[in-house]
């Protein structure tokens, strides 16, 4: 990919000759000059109203208060819904009058200004003991920031008047949206963006905080590893920018800016020599509206496929994810009979792939796999896990086994994760055999979440729930676990203690690829234990089982937390019990 290095060393911006230039700005030791788009609206140009409002009311960051502050051009009719760009801290960029002139020479939409400083929360005992939240929610890579735009501040903003009557009706479209802030700021927008990028698709960050004040230095990583989103980005840094404890800056940046072009985005930066100001994000304000609104209302896409050789390996070009119909509360362990018919269990109930002749069938127990013929079924009913035969017959493999996790080999063996006791902080894994009392395998695993055996038969993983770890094991020929070690490791959002595993199934691609189920969505683990590609679910949403299915093993299914059920094509073809082993052929990682 070739850039467009819009800034030129020494500090000189050189990205619109033909404007005026009339006012430097920056740190001493800065000399930035803005260009006429931000200094003077155009001739006969009004600006336009600022509303302003309290919000002390927050359910998502309580006791916080702060003022939100709303800009809404001219040249806003109050009928048609406006385009909405968030600001963090206290705006900048002298964003009132580029929107101004671009929204007039049609170079932006109509574009409402939203405003949101970082909350903070004053003490009781000495009311000037305040707890600033600015870090806390700006550096911290979660949904949090963007649930609290979305949930509470946008709608307020939507019951606003201006003083002459005019309704501020918000685009409530993500590809109508953009976010922007400086420093901190910037990664709260990258944050938001990341997390929900339908809901904000456009992303201007200056001199943005990629660093270890908090998780966003995990970034890089994650947009290396992910397969892309919708989104269209702007970055800025200069060499001189901040260089603390915490990181640099000015690495940091370049680093997202490297994994941008990796994973195929379609983005743009500015880098020159200035500091960790706003100085020069002031400067090319102007250059990056227009580039990050350009060719609007198309929407957002990726300018080109992820380099990442996991997801090229697997996923079918131009096929993401198609939603099912229904929304299937409380449903949970999806898996697939050997026709490929995928079935999942809600409570006692057990039920083929939601179409529209859905049928539950009530009795049937919590469905956990399908045993190496293919049709028999192993399930857990009155306190007991029983395999199930067509013919009705019941063979019992365990009683009172408090089963948080299953997996099946080739030969019929089962492998059932259970707590040690009511109440106990660790697991064990159990081999189960019918005509045989159970037969404990491993011990003081930290909540086994899922287990999942690898397609030649030659390992079992065992993924902890309560960390982002997982274990792999040696199967020996009478079924017992040896050489165990804390293999596999998965990604996190920085809020969570644990990746939360719950589910795992392999394919049968020489690589082996392990495709398990966390609240990323489906993170791939490779033959060598690392997490190498993640495959979010629509909206972010958490993932809580997965399986193959259909005919040919090609489609992934995948259970969200929602209660929706997703499913996309793949190149690959799953590994089942009921399908023949095949061998794993990878090189040392």
């Amino acid at each position: 990919m070739k850039y467009r290095l819009l800034c030129a060393v020494l500090g000189g911006c050189f990205l619109a000759q033909a404007a005026l230039w009339s006012q430097n700005i920056g740190k001493p030791g800065e000399n930035f000059t803005l260009t006429k788009d931000s200094v003077t609206r155009a001739e006969g140009l009004a600006p336009g109203e600022t509303l302003t409002f309290s919000w002390n009311n927050s359910a998502i960051f309580p006791g916080t208060q702060r003022v939100i502050t709303v800009y809404v051009p001219r040249a806003y009719d109050g009928q048609t819904p406006a385009c909405v760009a968030v600001f963090q801290d206290k705006g900048g960029y002298q964003f009132e009058t580029v929107f101004d002139n671009l929204i007039r020479t049609q170079e932006m939409p109509e574009t409402i200004g939203v405003t949101v400083p970082p909350g903070n929360v004053p003490g009781v005992l000495d009311p000037s003991g305040v707890r600033h939240n600015r870090t806390f929610e700006y550096d911290t890579p979660s949904d949090r920031y963007a649930r609290f735009l979305l949930e509470e501040i946008l709608p307020a903003v939507g019951k606003l008047k201006t003083s002459d009557g005019r309704p501020v009706v918000l685009s409530d479209k993500g590809n109508d949206r953009m976010i922007a802030g400086n420093s901190s700021g910037g990664a709260a927008a990258f944050n938001a963006a990341w997390a929900r990028p339908e809901e904000f698709s456009r992303v201007f960050t200056s001199v943005g905080s990629y660093t270890g004040l908090r998780g966003a230095y995990i970034y890089p990583t994650l947009v290396h590893k992910t397969e892309p989103k919708a989104l269209r980005l702007f970055l800025q840094s200069g060499t001189r920018d901040m260089w603390t404890s915490f990181g640099d800056w000015w690495s940091a940046n370049n680093a997202m800016v490297r994994a941008l072009d990796y994973a195929g985005y379609d983005f743009n930066y500015a880098f020159g020599e200035g500091m960790h100001s706003e100085a020069h994000g002031t400067v090319i304000f102007p250059e990056v509206m227009r580039y990050l609104w350009k060719g609007w209302p198309a929407p957002v896409q990726p300018k080109q496929p992820s380099r990442n050789q996991a997801l090229k390996a697997v996923t079918v070009p131009g096929q993401g994810w198609e939603t099912l119909a229904g929304t299937f509360s409380g449903a949970r362990n999806l898996c697939a009979d050997g026709a490929g018919e995928v079935y999942f269990s809600r409570g006692d109930k057990v039920s083929k792939r939601p179409r529209a002749d859905v049928a539950e069938r009530a009795g049937e127990g919590m469905l956990w796999a399908f045993a190496p013929d293919g049709v028999s079924r192993i399930v857990e009913k009155g306190g007991a896990l029983q395999v199930v035969s067509p013919d009705g017959s019941v063979t019992e493999l365990a009683r009172a086994l408090p089963i948080s996790a299953l997996a099946v080999t080739n030969t019929g063996d089962v492998y059932a994760g259970a707590a040690s006791s009511p109440g106990a902080r660790t697991d064990q894994i159990w081999l189960l055999r019918a005509g045989e009392a159970p037969f404990l395998v491993a011990d003081h695993i930290k909540g086994v979440g899922a287990l999942c055996v690898s397609p030649d038969g030659n390992w079992l993983a065992a993924y902890e729930s309560d960390t982002t770890r997982g274990y792999s094991f040696r199967i020996e020929k009478d079924g017992a676990l040896s050489c165990g070690q804390s293999f596999y490791v998965l990604h996190k959002e920085d809020v969570d203690d644990a990746a939360s595993p719950a589910a795992a199934v392999a394919d049968a691609s020489p690589n082996a690829y392990q495709y398990v189920a966390t609240d990323l969505g489906v993170q791939l683990c490779d033959a060598n234990g690392r997490s190498a590609a993640i495959i979010p679910l629509p909206e972010g949403t958490p993932a809580v089982a997965v399986c193959f299915g259909d005919k040919d093993f090609k489609t992934l299914y995948a259970l969200g937390a929602n209660g929706k059920i997703y499913r996309r094509p793949l190149q690959v073809s799953g590994s089942a019990p009921f399908l023949p082993p095949t061998p794993v052929r990878v090189k040392a990682g």
